[in-house]
């Protein structure tokens, strides 16, 4: 009997883990969102801006049922870098489209981009220049972020992080 209740919750458990899972992706496909449920959660960043050392925090949620995610972005160390952005998958275009508001030198940044390969990557078109963000998944609780000035083919790089999930406080 013992063996049979630990069984038996056992398997509630394992169902009420894959309803979780299957929930997130019924979600995200529900909602038109594309891979954006990955970046649900806290995130804690090391890296570099403009060759200086830095740590960043992020966090990721969903608001306007689903229809957009909602990002917190601050340095904790080695610069004063703080701001929000809002991204959603635009299935009409099939792209995404970013809009982020910062005390930063560009205060209003607007970004396109595609899905690649467990990687989005975001292009910005500004009048005097053009920039690529790449937030790569190394694994589903670690990301590589760059960005790069674009320069007719070649990339110059000026932002590097590697951000870990923070499991305890956003868990998957």
């Amino acid at each position: 009997m013992i063996i049979h209740k630990f069984l038996g919750g056992f398997f509630l458990f394992g169902l009420l883990v894959l309803q979780t899972a299957a929930q997130v992706d019924a979600v995200s496909k529900e909602a038109g969102t594309g891979e954006l449920y990955r970046l649900v959660g806290r995130w804690v960043g090391e890296g570099t801006s403009d060759g200086e050392k830095v740590r960043d925090e992020m966090r990721c949620e969903w608001i306007h049922g689903n229809r957009f995610l909602k990002l917190h972005y601050r340095a904790t160390d080695g610069d004063d870098y703080s701001g929000e952005g809002y991204l959603r998958y635009n299935p009409e275009r099939k792209l995404y489209e970013y809009w982020e508001f910062n005390n930063g030198r560009w205060p209003v940044r607007q970004w396109t981009g595609n899905w690649v390969k467990d990687r989005f990557v975001f292009s910005e078109d500004r009048k005097d220049l053009r920039i690529q963000l790449t937030m790569e998944f190394v694994s589903a609780d670690s990301i590589k972020m760059s960005e790069n000035y674009v320069r007719g083919d070649k990339l110059e790089l000026f932002v590097s992080l590697t951000f870990r999930r923070d499991t305890k406080a956003s868990p998957r």
